[in-house]
């Protein structure tokens, strides 16, 4: 049996998560979709991307952020040197909500409530260094849905344990055994586990209120494109001042 949060043992339990909900019929969702979105990347993943829910491409292949926006998303983080494949990636729920119409809508708080512990689940597996939730539908159902603005949330960190900001679920807030945070409890091997926080702008946000040059091929300096690639380059630079400090403190065995 792998050792507990070693690579393999985290690919193992996610693979048993995903049997767990690739049938899926929790909700309503499931009645129209394709395919479960589980969500995919690297199980050591020191960042972990929580978007809202599959689009028709995403529900089309199974794999999240696949679509117009997930590439321009992609090609946002690449330019900051955030790896997609360095990455997990995730949704806030596993099926495409659609409208009336047949478009892409956000979830439901039912929805939402219904595949949330999903969510839970893959942090606690993946033990992230920072979670990103990736739009307002994601911040609301990971911060205990409060109504915050993601236009005024967006690129602020907020570092574990802000009482206002907590990423919680079934096995947060528990004595487990997950990441220390190097700003306390540095004696201690056994902390609560609660994450840092670094909302952003969904990118399919930014491909509608944006305005892009079709010639330059470049958005305007001064709009929300820009200012989320700013508030990329945070995320990376709060990254790598992490892992200075996580380098720092004693290494415990946590089987």
């Amino acid at each position: 049996m792998a050792k507990p949060w070693s690579r393999e043992w985290k690919e193992e339990q996610l693979a048993l998560l995903y049997d767990q909900w690739k049938d899926c019929e929790a909700c309503p969702l499931h009645a129209s979709r394709t395919n479960v979105v589980f969500g995919m990347g690297n199980p050591d993943a020191k960042l972990l991307l929580v978007g809202e829910g599959p689009g028709e491409e995403e529900d089309a292949t199974g794999e999240p952020f696949c679509g117009v926006s997930g590439q321009l998303l992609r090609g946002l983080m690449n330019n900051t040197k955030i790896l997609w494949k360095d990455v997990y990636v995730t949704n806030i729920v596993g099926c495409r909500p659609v409208d009336d119409g047949g478009k892409n809508r956000e979830p439901s708080v039912k929805e939402r409530d219904a595949c949330i512990s999903r969510v839970h689940q893959i942090i606690y597996i993946v033990d992230p260094w920072i979670v990103m939730p990736v739009g307002k539908a994601a911040l609301k159902a990971l911060a205990k849905g409060r109504d915050w603005a993601i236009t005024d949330s967006r690129g602020q960190v907020f570092s574990s344990p802000h009482q206002s900001a907590k990423v919680t679920g079934d096995k947060n807030g528990l004595e487990v055994t997950g990441h220390m945070f190097p700003r306390n409890d540095l004696e201690h091997k056994k902390v609560h586990l609660e994450y840092d926080m670094v909302p952003i702008l969904h990118p399919s946000y930014l491909l509608r209120e944006d305005s892009y040059d079709a010639e330059t091929k470049k958005f305007q300096p001064d709009g929300l494109t820009q200012k989320t690639f700013e508030d990329l380059k945070r995320v990376k630079r709060f990254l790598t001042s992490l892992e200075e400090a996580y380098a720092s403190i004693p290494k415990f065995d946590r089987s």
